[in-house]
């Protein structure tokens, strides 16, 4: 059988752990910053048992290469491994740093590219009189801001993405790989400030005319530094290799029948309204493609003669139903098979990071000791909290001394590379949420049992258990006819007329109804959160 992990525990035996004050009348577990005997004011040791008094010595400056393994695994859970073995403390202060900014960094970057939403037109700038709506042109009509206000803020965000580059380089070190994509976004970063700057002076940017080069830029850099559509970006280009022949095949079928289509509709009202040359030939069958012009295209020759409909029949199947399909099918074959070769990657790269984690806590022996574990287990969590409490601190330890006892099957009060690899996976894992904060007071309560209890094992009635969940259905459904009821007498001539508001107002029967329901899910929700807390029900 596979021991208990973090995970299970987490998930099955939370009643089990200590509440915050009872964590906090815990045994304090080991800490291995100074060994027994030793000031913790004299210096630094080092891991080989050589003291470091001197500040100046380059040992000293050195990262804790427990908060270095916190990091590794951090990045297990993202499938990475652009990270260091050993670094100058200023170098994680900038990854810490970049960490803590990441909120920002999103919001600066959604910021950035909804700003097309209330900027002028390009057409508007460098104009003397006042704006109008284009012709033709669709608007949402909403309210723009003075072009030097977008601007600044433009620059803004260019600048804040300038730092962040350079911080990303400071705080990734040499373990950085900084390939095309980032090259690329500091060179679109650099040509949009600098059309941005000379737009202050004069409105247009670099480029003469309507045309703005930092407009141009934007959604170019937005996808540079946005992961997610990177990493999208490269699987569709990566994708199109094996799928380029039916791409061509397609592209040869339309010339097939534009070069079709001149022959033999030449002297006709449809060779001249449609076929007249290879460009609005191109057109009309492209068109025909999306179905957009279908029947137009076909109405004057099929009056002249009613067979040229076999033509745009042909057309019509070979295209749009033959090749169009297997294209799609082609397309969601390639692009599962790289989303596949790219998952294989990125648990590739977990195993390696985590077997860093582990080399940098094990520190040339073969086990990470309890005390090694502890102080890394630690600080993960106050890595991933920030400023916690001393009774989340206490509540943690002992999780982690929980998880220690659970996975050493062997009883050397060691973890092997095995037994580390079972439990670090778990943290890895994004899927998987491991409390982090103990259970609130409320949920210790008499009360607080039995609706946790209720929640969990539902209500006996009669001899029969009915399940939490089946219940809140219940209700749900009931709200929900109650509402189609409503909507019904509403638009019926029944009840006072059709589109009779009094049955919407709050003094009916069917607003105290549905107000009621609405009621019972508030409360239900409510007393989840002070059972449960926040991060767990969040997270259930």
């Amino acid at each position: 059988q596979h021991p208990p992990t973090i995970g299970t525990m987490a998930s099955t035996s939370e009643s089990e752990l200590p509440s915050a004050k009872e964590a906090t009348k815990q045994p304090m577990l080991p800490t291995p910053p100074a060994r027994q005997g030793q000031d913790p004011s004299a210096g630094s040791t080092l891991d080989s048992g050589e003291q470091v008094d001197d500040p100046d010595h380059p040992r000293h400056h050195q990262a804790c290469p427990v908060e270095l393994a916190v990091v590794w695994v951090n990045k297990a859970a993202k499938g990475s491994v652009q990270w260091v073995d050993s670094c100058h403390k200023d170098q994680l202060k900038h990854y810490k740093c970049r960490k803590r900014l990441k909120p920002i960094t999103q919001v600066v970057k959604w910021a950035f590219l909804a700003l097309a939403l209330v900027e002028e037109p390009s057409w508007c700038l460098g104009r003397q009189t006042a704006c109008t709506r284009e012709e033709g042109i669709y608007s949402w009509n909403l309210p723009t801001v003075h072009f030097q206000v977008s601007n600044t803020f433009e620059m803004f965000c260019l600048l804040y993405f300038g730092q962040h580059w350079l911080r990303r380089r400071k705080s990734l070190g040499h373990g950085g790989k900084h390939g095309i994509w980032h090259q690329a976004s500091l060179v679109l970063i650099i040509a949009a400030l600098v059309d941005c700057s000379v737009a202050v002076f004069n409105t247009i940017g670099i480029v003469p005319g309507s045309f703005r080069l930092c407009r141009l830029c934007r959604p170019l850099i937005f996808m540079c530094t946005t992961k997610f559509v990177r990493k999208t970006t490269e699987r569709l280009l990566a994708a199109s290799r094996h799928f380029w022949d039916v791409i061509a095949s397609l592209a040869i079928c339309v010339v097939f029948f534009v070069w079709w289509g001149i022959v033999a509709f030449a002297h006709t009202s449809e060779g001249s309204t449609h076929f007249s040359n290879w460009s609005e030939s191109f057109a009309s069958l492209w068109i025909l493609f999306t179905t957009a012009n279908y029947p137009d295209v076909m109405i004057p020759g099929y009056n002249d003669d009613r067979s040229s409909f076999w033509f745009f029949f042909v057309y019509l199947v070979v295209s749009l139903y033959l090749l169009n399909n297997i294209l799609l099918a082609a397309v969601y074959d390639a692009y599962k098979e790289q989303l596949k070769a790219q998952m294989h990657h990125v648990y590739q790269c977990r195993i390696q990071a985590i077997d860093k984690a582990f080399e940098l806590l094990c520190q040339g022996s073969e086990a990470v000791t309890l005390d090694r574990w502890m102080s890394f287990f630690t600080a993960y969590c106050d890595a991933a909290l920030r400023n916690a409490s001393p009774e989340v601190r206490a509540f943690n330890r002992q999780q982690g001394m929980q998880a220690f006892e659970a996975l050493d099957m062997d009883g050397s009060n060691a973890l092997d590379k095995d037994e580390f690899h079972l439990v670090v996976s778990v943290l890895a894992d994004p899927k998987v949420y491991i409390p982090l904060r103990p259970i609130p007071e409320a949920a210790r309560s008499s009360w607080g049992k039995y609706i946790n209890r209720v929640f969990h094992k539902g209500i006996q009635v009669g001899g029969y258990k009915i399940a939490w969940d089946n219940i809140l259905t219940a209700v749900i459904l009931v709200e929900v006819c109650l509402a189609l009821v409503q909507t019904w007498v509403f638009v019926s001539p029944y009840g006072g007329g059709k589109f009779n508001d009094a049955n919407l107002m709050p003094q009916t029967l069917w607003f105290r109804l549905l107000t009621a329901t609405t009621i019972f899910c508030a409360l239900e929700i409510g007393l989840k959160v002070w059972v449960l807390g926040p991060e767990r029900f969040w997270h259930r």
